[in-house]
């Protein structure tokens, strides 16, 4: 969506398969999670990178759906190895941040964004035939804040979180309206983005909530 916008704007842009392994620490007690370690994940996208930027590439955006700290923190990392090593600067829509998330669904800035109804409003419209829909609509609202269960509690798996089947929030009242107005909003974050890196006036990137150690507050 996001590259369709910018080639309407007279950009050529492309879109690389995404990554199907990160630390994924969180979800390590449920059978069938596969997790890489953090110099692996930060070595893979810092390698992608550098690849790209080898081949001509002077304007890259990285765009993420996978919250879990220690990988948003390798994203950060692996941005800066970038810039260390080719000079390139490397735009990333880190929606974890306060500029974007305020602009997103109010479920998403409660926290509750793990196969909660953000998430599964957007794979409703990305792809319904993933979605279980008996068993959807009869999965009771669960209220858990990752925020606070990750950075005030200091828990780092979603058991301890008390989310016996990995979800919490409200995936029962997910729609695929709502998952289409999310992805229109994601597109536009990430145009913004890459408009800015293009200008020269985006370069620079503040560390969110999630790309830093610890919890800092007012950014």
């Amino acid at each position: 969506m996001s590259a369709e916008k910018l080639t309407g704007k007279g950009y050529r842009a492309f879109v690389l398969p995404p990554l199907a392994y990160a630390v994924t620490e969180c979800a390590s007690q449920f059978p069938g999670t596969i997790s890489i370690s953090p110099e692996v994940d930060t070595r893979l996208i810092s390698d992608i990178c550098l690849s790209l930027v080898g081949g001509g590439f002077k304007n890259i955006c990285i765009f993420n759906s996978h919250f879990e700290p220690v990988h948003v923190q390798c994203i950060y990392e692996a941005i800066d190895r970038v810039k260390e090593a080719s000079g390139v600067d490397i735009a990333f829509t880190d929606i974890t941040r306060k500029k974007y998330s305020s602009r997103l669904v109010d479920v998403f800035q409660m926290g509750e964004s793990h196969a909660d109804r953000y998430e599964t409003s957007l794979v409703m419209a990305i792809d319904p035939s993933l979605i279980d829909e008996e068993r959807r609509r009869t999965l009771p609202r669960l209220p858990v804040n990752l925020v606070e269960k990750l950075f005030e509690q200091g828990l780092s798996k979603f058991k301890e979180f008390g989310m016996p089947a990995a979800y919490c929030g409200d995936p029962a009242s997910a729609s695929v309206e709502e998952g289409q107005m999310i992805l229109e909003r994601l597109s536009d974050f990430v145009l913004e983005d890459v408009e800015g890196l293009i200008s020269g006036t985006g370069a620079q990137i503040h560390r969110g909530l999630y790309g830093r150690q610890k919890r800092e507050e007012g950014q």
